[in-house]
């Protein structure tokens, strides 16, 4: 296997296993979701129970999609636009002083408050993010292990 498709490999796993990862207690818990959403003050509050609806299962189809190497260059896309706005939502809440949890990986108010180290971890997994659609081969991680 090459340098570059191990490293592809890495990155699809880590970043899918992630997306996964932080998916699960949004889609067990919307409404706390929807909570987390509404503390960020950044949408209208009509839209953001479809909202916390929605980007849960966006983000469980995408790390699903990624752990599978299936349509792994569209979800290299879709994984760096999520994590911007993302990055987004953290810098304008600690910006705006809002006093709130990330929301990213547990809900019910139960994480650690935002700051500037929530900013740096962000900053990384962008990151990984980024290198992972450079060097996106749109090959399913399957055939990654032939030669």
């Amino acid at each position: 296997m090459k340098a570059r498709d191990t490293l592809l490999l890495a990155t699809r796993l880590f970043l899918g296993a992630l997306f996964l990862y932080a998916s699960v207690d949004k889609i067990i818990h919307p409404a706390a979701f929807s909570e987390t959403v509404m503390n960020y003050r950044m949408l209208p509050e009509p839209i953001v129970n479809i909202f916390a609806l929605w980007l849960p299962v966006a983000e469980f189809v995408a790390g699903v999609l990624l752990v599978a190497g299936i349509w792994s260059k569209a979800m290299s896309g879709i994984v760096f636009a999520m994590l911007c706005m993302f990055l987004i939502a953290i810098l304008q809440s600690v910006a705006r002083g809002i006093d709130t949890h990330c929301g990213c990986f547990t809900q019910g108010g139960e994480g650690t408050p935002i700051s500037f180290l929530t900013v740096v971890r962000d900053l990384a997994f962008l990151a990984v993010s980024g290198l992972s659609l450079w060097i996106e081969t749109d090959r399913p991680t399957w055939k990654l292990f032939r030669k």
